[in-house]
């Protein structure tokens, strides 16, 4: 998941307007990854409250199994009173851009609707 995760991360911090130079030369933290997460699974949750997306959905997928490292970062992002400001910015960003809400969503659903 990590790398997927990544991966994603890539694509969106791309999409939010982050330098490609920045991007090439400095692969993103792990605690950026799970600030990401963490915003894209509120955001998801906030615009689509009937299909029950959650940050737990997301670290309970088998895909993710093996990533205890990004999995307790992502839990301590998400409960860290210090990293709320970041998340509320991050979650701001990715909401309006739909397309990729509606390929990342998808990751936070409960198990068995996927």
């Amino acid at each position: 998941m990590k790398s997927i995760a990544k991966n994603v991360c890539l694509v969106t911090l791309i999409s939010l307007g982050y330098s490609a130079h920045t991007l090439a030369t400095d692969e993103p933290t792990t605690r950026e990854v799970a600030v990401l997460s963490v915003a894209v699974g509120r955001a998801c949750a906030e615009l689509h409250p009937e299909k029950h997306y959650t940050l737990q959905n997301m670290l309970e997928n088998p895909a993710s199994a093996g990533q205890e490292e990004l999995k307790a970062e992502i839990l301590k992002v998400d409960k860290g009173p210090e990293f709320q400001l970041a998340i509320s910015t991050t979650q701001k960003r990715v909401k309006g851009e739909e397309l990729y809400m509606t390929s990342l969503c998808p990751s936070y659903a409960p198990l068995a609707s996927k």
